[in-house]
C-alpha cells in the first residue's frame, strides 16, 4: 500500500482545521466562546480588515460591539464562512 500526499494551501487547511477544533469545542459543556478582536477574525478568515469590514457591511459576517471595539466570536466566523462558500 502507498500512502498519497495531498497537497493544501494554507488558509484551506487552517479553515478545516478551525472548523474541527470549533466543532469539537462547541461539544464541551460549559466552554466559553472565543471573542476575536477585527485584526485576529480577520486573519482567522484569511482576508484583509478593508475586506472584513466590508464582509460586516454587507451583513456577510457577524460583528458585536464592546464599547466602540468591534469582536467578533469564532464560532459565528466560522458558520458566517460555509454559509457563504457552502
Amino acid at each position: 500500500m502507498t500512502g498519497r500526499l495531498a497537497v493544501i494551501p494554507e488558509g484551506e487547511l487552517r479553515e478545516l482545521v478551525s472548523s474541527a477544533v470549533a466543532e469539537a469545542m462547541a461539544e464541551v459543556p460549559g466552554a466559553a466562546p472565543e471573542v476575536l478582536d477585527r485584526a485576529r477574525a480577520a486573519e482567522l478568515l484569511g482576508v484583509s480588515l478593508a475586506t472584513l469590514r466590508r464582509l460586516v457591511t454587507a451583513g456577510e459576517v457577524r460583528e458585536h460591539r464592546l464599547g466602540d471595539s468591534p469582536r467578533y466570536l469564532r464560532s459565528e466566523l466560522l458558520e458566517d464562512v460555509r454559509r457563504r462558500d457552502p
